[in-house]
């Protein structure tokens, strides 16, 4: 005796037949990867302290091409300007390694990560991720190089800043002769996050004047705890006109 299946029965049996496949398949497509390039794709570089800010971290992945043709890197992209890669549109044969620095950019204290995405011409790419924390020494930073004043009594404020758990000392000035120089005293600035290892920031200001006696274009220069900022003195705004003698015969 033949005993039929039902078409309802053998519609959902191949439904599910179906949705199995996609499934698969689906699965298939996430795992998979999408280009042939095998390698340690994340690199910790730790705790990093540094001196001077920014501080710039570098390190070299090593990606394998284990397809069965060449793949030829098309361009670098990041989440952020604090990471970077660098190198050419390199072809990459099959079983070659190739080779990409990554820079990590550290400006201040606390946890910073990210990522560069390598894209192939031949479609897909690879993320490479950098990380580290953070530890600048105290050290103070000074935001110019070069700061200008107006003869003969100009005006100007020199910013700097440091990153301290508590508030630090006044920063120590040595200027030449003809300019007056004087911290205005430290702000606590930002937020920090001790989880992150984030360390309180402070800014502070410095008054800077021309003394009458300081000569225009004359070399005046002020050192901030070290930090050397080079004072250019530049003509009065409204100079006034220089005084002549008459030249005619003087009246009796």
């Amino acid at each position: 005796m033949n005993f039929d299946t039902p078409p309802r029965s053998r519609k959902r049996g191949q439904v599910a037949v179906a949705a199995a496949i996609a499934l698969i398949a689906v699965g298939a497509y996430i795992l998979w990867p999408s280009v042939g390039m095998v390698g340690v794709t994340e690199h910790d570089f730790g705790t990093v302290e540094y001196e001077q800010s920014p501080h710039v971290l570098e390190h070299v992945f090593v990606l394998t091409n284990t397809s069965s043709s060449s793949l030829q890197v098309m361009k670098f992209s990041s989440t952020c300007g604090c990471a970077q890669a660098t190198g050419a549109r390199m072809v990459v044969e099959p079983g070659e390694d190739l080779l990409i620095p990554v820079t990590l950019r550290l400006s201040r204290s606390g946890d910073k990560d990210g990522r560069v995405t390598v894209h192939f011409y031949e479609g897909g790419s690879v993320d490479l991720t950098v990380r580290a924390r953070a530890k600048p020494r105290e050290t103070l930073r000074v935001n110019y190089e070069r700061i200008r004043l107006r003869s003969p009594s100009g005006r100007n404020t020199l910013r700097v800043g440091i990153e301290s758990d508590t508030k630090p000392d006044p920063p120590t000035l040595t200027f030449s002769d003809g300019l007056k120089a004087e911290f205005l005293g430290w702000e606590k600035v930002g937020t920090a996050d001790p989880n992150a290892g984030q360390v309180p920031q402070w800014a502070g200001h410095i008054s800077l004047q021309a003394l009458p006696e300081m000569g225009i274009g004359e070399d005046v220069r002020i050192e901030v705890g070290g930090e050397r900022v080079d004072v250019v003195v530049n003509a009065p705004r409204n100079p006034l006109p220089p005084t002549t003698e008459p030249t005619g015969p003087s009246p009796e």
